[in-house]
Parts: C-alpha cells; sequence; structure tokens
C-alpha cells in the first residue's frame, strides 16, 4: 500500500510544465507563451485580450472562406476555336399538321455528292412526342435501324451544304413544317417550341454557328460529367454498357424507352429491344407508347441526366422563291392523296440548305471560382495572418503531445 502511494506521488510530481514550455518557447507557437512573460497584470490583460481577439477574427474569416467555397459559384470563359472539320449538325423536320404524313425526295446532295437513291441510308423516321412521325439526317441512324456514321463537314459555306429539296404526301390541304437543328448527341422528345417554321414553295437557307458549353459536373450544376458513377439509377446506364452505347441523354432515352417497353410488356408484343424505334412508323400501338409524356419524364427524371458538355445552334434564315413546276411531273402528283394541280402541289414542295457560316465554333467552359486547393491556401493564409499557424505548427503541436504522453507514461 505505502509502495502503491509512493509511486503515485512520483507520477504526479512529474515536470510537465518544463519540457512543454521549453518546446512552445523555441517553437512558431511562442506567442501563446506571451501572456505569461510579463509580470505585470495590465500587459498580460492585453496580450490575453489581443489573442481572443485573433483567434475570434481567423475562426470567423476561415468559416467565411469555407461558405464561400460551398456556395460552388463559377468563372466562365469564352474562347474561338478553329477545327479543319466539325460534326455535322443533325436535322429532325415534322408536319405540325398531319402526324402520318411521307416524304418524297426530289433532290438530295451533301458535300456536292448525289445521295438522292440511296437516301433511306442517311435518313431516320422517328416518333415526336407531339408531331407524331418525323425524320432526321444524320442521327446516327437509318430508316432501317442501322447505326452509320456521323458526317463531317470539311468545307464552310454552301459547297458543303446539305441539299434537300421534298413534298410531304400529306391529306391536308397545306402543311405547316418545323425543323430543329441539334448536335447528333441529342434527341429531343419533341421539337415543340425548339424548331423553326419554314416555308412551303421555297428554297429555306439556314446559316448555323456553333457553341459548345462545357459546365461542371455536381455540385456545380445538375449534369453530370461521369454518369455511370452518379447516383441515379443504373439499370439504363448499364444496358448502355452492355450493347457498348455511348452515353448521351439522347441515347439515354432511346434505351430507357425500349428497356420500360420491354418491362410492362406492352401492346401485347415482343420486340428486340433495340429495335421498336424501327417498328414505331408501322405500329400505332407503339408509337403511341413512345409519345406518353410519363414514360419521358420517367426516363428523364431518374435514368437519363442531361450531359455538362451541349453543342447549341445560332441560326440564320432566309428564303428565295422556287416553284414546284419541273420538280415534279404532273404524273407522279396523281401519287399525292388530294392534290390534282401544280398550285395545290407547290403548297407542299419544299427545299433546305443547311451549312456552317464558317468552321469555328464558340467555347463557354466553366470553372470553379474556388478550387480545392484555393481553399486551402485562403485557410491558410488567414490562419497564417491572426494567429501565425502554420502546417510546420501542426508539427510542433504533434511534439507537445507526444512529450505528454512520454511524461505521462516513461
Amino acid at each position: 500500500m505505502t509502495e502503491f502511494k509512493l509511486k503515485n506521488k512520483i507520477i504526479l510530481n512529474k515536470d510537465y510544465k518544463t519540457p512543454i514550455t521549453e518546446i512552445l518557447a523555441a517553437s512558431s507557437l511562442a506567442y501563446l507563451l506571451s501572456p505569461t512573460r510579463s509580470k505585470r497584470l495590465f500587459i498580460k490583460v492585453i496580450c490575453i485580450l489581443f489573442m481572443i481577439i485573433f483567434f475570434s477574427a481567423s475562426f470567423y474569416y476561415v468559416l467565411l472562406n469555407i461558405f464561400d467555397y460551398l456556395q460552388y459559384d463559377t468563372i466562365t470563359s469564352i474562347y474561338q476555336v478553329h477545327e479543319q472539320e466539325a460534326d455535322f449538325p443533325t436535322i429532325s423536320f415534322c408536319d405540325t399538321r398531319d402526324s402520318n404524313f411521307n416524304i418524297k425526295i426530289i433532290y438530295f446532295w451533301f458535300q456536292n455528292e448525289n445521295l438522292l437513291k440511296e437516301w433511306p441510308n442517311h435518313f431516320e423516321s422517328y416518333v415526336d412526342k407531339k408531331y407524331g412521325r418525323c425524320y432526321r439526317f444524320n442521327s446516327g441512324k437509318n430508316m432501317f435501324n442501322q447505326t452509320i456514321p456521323i458526317k463531317k463537314s470539311i468545307r464552310a459555306g454552301l459547297d458543303d451544304a446539305f441539299y434537300l429539296n421534298f413534298y410531304f404526301n400529306t391529306t391536308y390541304d397545306s402543311s405547316l413544317p418545323m425543323i430543329y437543328i441539334h448536335n447528333n448527341t441529342d434527341r429531343p422528345d419533341s421539337i415543340y417550341h425548339k424548331g423553326y417554321y419554314f416555308s412551303s414553295g421555297s428554297v429555306n437557307y439556314f446559316n448555323i454557328k456553333r457553341t459548345l458549353d462545357q459546365r461542371l459536373g455536381l455540385p456545380y450544376n445538375n449534369c453530370f460529367k461521369n454518369v455511370s458513377e452518379s447516383d441515379l439509377n443504373q439499370t439504363v446506364i448499364k444496358s448502355m454498357k452492355k450493347n457498348n452505347i455511348e452515353y448521351s441523354q439522347k441515347e439515354c432515352l432511346r434505351s430507357c424507352i425500349n428497356l420500360k417497353f420491354k418491362e410492362m410488356k406492352a401492346c401485347n408484343q415482343s420486340y428486340d429491344e433495340e429495335n421498336i424505334f424501327f417498328f414505331a412508323s408501322r405500329n400505332k400501338c407503339i408509337e403511341e407508347f413512345i409519345r406518353q409524356k410519363d414514360i419521358h419524364d420517367l426516363c428523364m427524371l431518374n435514368y437519363c441526366p442531361l450531359d455538362c458538355d451541349h453543342y447549341s445552334y445560332d441560326i440564320s434564315l432566309h428564303s428565295a422563291s422556287e416553284t414546284a413546276t419541273g420538280n415534279i411531273s404532273m404524273k407522279s402528283s396523281t401519287n399525292y392523296v388530294g392534290f390534282n394541280t401544280y398550285e395545290n402541289v407547290s403548297r407542299t414542295f419544299y427545299g433546305l440548305r443547311v451549312y456552317y457560316d464558317e468552321l469555328e465554333y464558340t467555347l463557354i467552359r466553366q470553372q470553379p471560382k474556388i478550387e480545392p486547393f484555393g481553399l486551402i491556401s485562403n485557410i491558410g493564409g488567414t490562419l497564417g495572418l491572426f494567429i501565425g499557424f502554420s502546417f510546420i505548427s501542426i508539427l510542433e503541436l504533434v511534439e507537445v503531445v507526444a512529450e505528454l504522453v512520454f511524461i505521462r507514461f516513461f
């Protein structure tokens, strides 16, 4: 018992103050001893008061830096980028009056090549949620649901333009077509309120310029750089990976609708999940399924986030009159329901010319206003300015703690 008390007394009598004071006095944290250096009470009070002020100020400004970083503000830089060649945009067009129209193409050139005889290999028939059957050029698919390469433009101006003269075969006296020019990675569920109306009996010239908006992903914007690592439902993403489909919102929507069709066993039919869009123009039930708003909304909200990198197009439109005479014979006009004269046929004759004004685009790039390293620098600068704290100070604190442990247990 006496031995235990003696041992305990030795522990209590261990000198903690001297080694700690020596370490602090030789360190960058010597200011912590400043209130004890003076024997005058007034100076001690002043030192303690200023230490409280400096510690409070440093804590306040450190919090401000952290809160400023958590706002996730961005800065935007704008550049002009010149290219040797550029992806040609996708061109979608619909008849806003007749959801069951067909087209009669009489003139089709691209890059000074006549493609009239093989036009089905370059167009895709698809179902617009609002307008029904529509067509797309350069979407990456053709009329046979085959994947085709995206076409590129190697020259600016009309020499490398998309030329198309065609007729709408419709039961209406006249048609009201709409065109939407967009990037091939986009697959809008509808071109409603997005496209341009163009004139009948005219050649419509669309002069286009591109803008690439490169936005930051979460948490800066509600879009995704790496969708496969997002916290959204991964069912569709895994299906796209399985089929070697590169992510874009358009392909995601396509895959999602296909999977939902298969999951719900819609239309009491069994189609391969890659082919229901191909059958949509031939099967009314599938067409109506694809056009359901709740299906699109479900896919958009839970499966198919917006791409962070997005192309948009600035379009200048002008028209030049052209009559139907010479573009179609009276004999072929008999194939058009309800049309027996050139006057009526000309109401559904259209010409399109789409071309780049120049092979350059505007790049809008977002960057964080405060990078993580910038946050560390700001906090370090604040602590260094007010209380002289640095990473070396952390090592000195570790030394103090280690010394206390050594004195206590050894």
